[in-house]
């Protein structure tokens, strides 16, 4: 993998897979990075620990429709806090699990200095309501043409 992503044409690229089967970081266990970073490939294991989210199970995330994946995602990027009980817990892991892979991306795109801080700027936008708003405008926008 490493050899594939130093040929691409990118400047910065993680390639993750967790443990648990997943294709992008995992709340539930450790996630394999092969990271391309100033024509350097390393390679390392990430726990969510590692970025200051502590690990979960991925229990009450999954859904059997593209409309109930809607409704969690727009729960956790609605930025209020949550409040107790099982719904509360899941939205909550709903909300870590896209604030790791969001600061992946703004890690990856230049917009912070580490993937901790990706993580930070994730959450903070996340807790502004700024996330749902833009994902809100991107379904208006791709509904109109």
């Amino acid at each position: 993998m490493s050899r594939v992503i130093k040929n691409i044409l990118a400047h910065h690229v993680m390639v993750v897979g967790s443990k648990d089967g997943l294709d992008e970081i995992s709340l539930a266990t450790s996630t394999k990075v092969d990271e391309l970073k100033n024509c350097k490939v390393s390679t390392y294991e990430l726990c969510p620990e590692d970025v200051v989210i502590d690990s979960q199970t991925l229990i009450g995330l999954s859904v059997n429709t593209s409309e109930q994946s809607l409704v969690l995602i727009k729960q956790a990027l609605n930025g209020e806090e949550m409040g107790d009980g099982a719904s509360g817990a899941t939205i909550k892991k709903a909300r870590d699990m896209i604030a790791l892979n969001a600061g992946a991306a703004i890690y990856v795109a230049g917009l912070a200095s580490n993937l901790a801080n990706g993580v930070n700027r994730a959450q903070t936008i996340i807790h502004s309501g700024q996330a749902l708003e833009k994902l809100n405008e991107f379904a208006a926008y791709t509904q109109s043409v």
